[in-house]
């Protein structure tokens, strides 16, 4: 009964299903600050220059780019580095033509 619970009816143990939440929530996270912070790249005071700049560098630094920039940081949020942000607003960025 339990295999076919586990296997076959979806069960998950409780360690599982925090995880599954946790990631769950920081990908939603990431989903609403990403575009606040592309927005505040954008209309930063030289913008312009910050694009070409973020452009040339590797994409691998280029989160790096953005947090330093302090595009990625939100009130409430004592962190600078917030990396999955950085990266995702970095991508979008990157694709706004």
């Amino acid at each position: 009964m339990t295999f076919v619970g586990f296997n076959g009816l979806g069960w998950t143990l409780e360690s599982t299903a925090k995880e599954i939440a946790k990631t769950s929530a920081s990908a939603a996270i990431v989903e609403v600050l990403a575009p606040i912070c592309a927005d505040k790249f954008q209309n930063a005071a030289d913008a312009s220059k910050n694009k070409v700049a973020l452009l040339k560098i590797n994409s691998s630094e280029q989160a790096s780019f953005i947090a330093q920039g302090g595009w990625a940081k939100f009130p409430g949020n004592n962190t600078s580095n917030n990396t999955a942000v950085a990266d995702a607003c970095a991508r979008m960025i990157g694709a706004i033509k």
